[in-house]
């Protein structure tokens, strides 16, 4: 058990040679649940976990085996589902969205990891970033849009890192600044 600086518990779990084993139970400050997650004796996530909202409805599930993700799903907090996603050989499709049914990102894990385009979206749900991910790490260029959808700025990555040109524009979709990056500066 675990507690914080006002002696309420804030997490029960056991362990067994170092690892997590079992259901963990982590809980807000006022008591109620936060999050329930499973382990295997090895550690690793196995089964399922839940994330929990203050009004104790769940808000999130996710299905682990041997720590790879291999479904998900999203509620708002009266228990409607917002998003869910299941894993098709090596990658799981994610699809989030807001609780008034908008979509928030879309994009691919592969191994745990954001791989392939993400896309990205405000509450009104208009595009405001465009992503492309390898082994979660930024790589080939990515996009910031202003609410009308013009590109606000651009830049490349590889391997995680800002390289190449970067360009900024303004509202209107004229050139405002012009820069280049190498090795992240």
């Amino acid at each position: 058990k675990y507690y914080n600086k006002n002696n309420t518990i804030i997490q029960v779990g056991n362990f067994e040679n170092g690892n997590k084993v079992g259901l963990w139970k982590n809980f807000y400050d006022d008591g109620k649940i936060k999050f329930e997650e499973n382990f295997n004796n090895d550690g690793k996530l196995n089964g399922i976990y839940k994330y929990y909202a203050e009004n104790g409805q769940v808000t999130e599930e996710y299905m682990y085996k041997n720590d790879v993700l291999t479904d998900y799903k999203q509620y708002n907090d009266k228990g409607e589902k917002l998003g869910e996603g299941n894993r098709e050989k090596k990658r799981i499709e994610v699809k989030m969205y807001y609780p008034n049914g908008n979509i928030k990102k879309s994009g691919m894990l592969e191994n745990n990891k954001a791989t392939c385009e993400w896309l990205f979206y405000n509450y009104h749900g208009i595009l405001t970033s465009k992503y492309s991910y390898l082994n979660g790490e930024y790589e080939g260029m990515g996009y910031e849009y202003f609410n009308n959808g013009k590109v606000k700025n651009e830049l490349n990555y590889k391997e995680g890192k800002a390289e190449g040109c970067y360009n900024e524009y303004y509202i209107n979709g004229n050139l405002s600044q012009t820069g280049a990056y190498k090795n992240d500066e």
